[in-house]
């Protein structure tokens, strides 16, 4: 029986607040020193998911290509929340992101700056996690003063067939490759703490602390009490996909 109501309903909104507080809590402790430690965290974060991704296309037997990289991504934006645009030409696939949850939470809140740091690193490197030939350029984000955030899949031109063939694979995919919200949230926790507690010692996990309490207090005991129950997930693992 499902429980939760539409206040307890982890969203991509309750991942991005928990990662301007993961900022807040981080800059307010360490001054500009902060965000050296924030770049390693988002890193590990991106490439554990890229990792995740490319084990469930390696057990189906597929290459790591970016039309993989796009079927097999793990969440789907509820509808209205995202807005994108794909370009293509004979040598990259251009993705324009005119619209997305992560800035609109930061947005609504006044807290751009605490957003910057996820956007500028992420995507590169779960494209990197993913493959290591697969080479996802961040030419600008909304989050540091761009109008659109444009990314661009170097030496992978899709063209409409392709695009074709990505509709379908998503289709018998379906949401074998998906996971929800409270997993994704407790996965930025667990990894980011992980990267805190080794670079920073016994400061990294007051700092966590700290994080998660103005997450508790912002979105109340029950989500807190899943963050903590995914909190220690082993992130690695794909054994529960059973494949396409």
């Amino acid at each position: 029986m499902n429980t939760k109501n539409n206040n307890t309903i982890a969203t991509p909104k309750h991942h991005a607040m928990l990662f301007s507080y993961i900022v807040k809590a981080v800059r307010e402790e360490l001054g500009s020193e902060a965000d050296e430690v924030v770049k390693k965290a988002v890193i590990e974060y991106a490439m554990q998911r890229g990792r995740r991704m490319a084990k469930r296309v390696k057990k189906d037997g597929l290459e790591l290509s970016a039309l993989n990289y796009l079927a097999y991504g793990e969440w789907e934006a509820s509808p209205g929340d995202m807005d994108i645009e794909f370009k293509y030409n004979s040598e990259s696939t251009n993705m324009v992101v005119h619209k997305c949850p992560w800035y609109d939470a930061w947005k609504s809140e006044d807290i751009l700056e605490y957003g910057e740091p996820y956007c500028k690193y992420v995507d590169g490197y779960l494209a990197k996690g993913f493959s290591e030939d697969l080479v996802l350029d961040v030419d600008g984000t909304r989050t540091e003063g761009s109008e659109i955030c444009d990314f661009y899949f170097r030496y992978e031109a899709l063209d409409e067939e392709d695009f074709k063939l990505l509709k379908n694979r998503k289709y018998k995919l379906g949401s074998k490759a998906k996971k929800d919200w409270d997993y994704h949230i407790g996965h930025l926790l667990s990894s980011v703490e992980e990267v805190f507690t080794e670079e920073l010692e016994d400061e990294g996990p007051v700092i966590i602390d700290k994080a998660v309490e103005l997450y508790e207090d912002k979105f109340g005991k029950e989500l807190y009490a899943r963050l903590m129950e995914f909190r220690d997930l082993n992130y690695e693992s794909v054994d529960d996909y059973e494949g396409i």
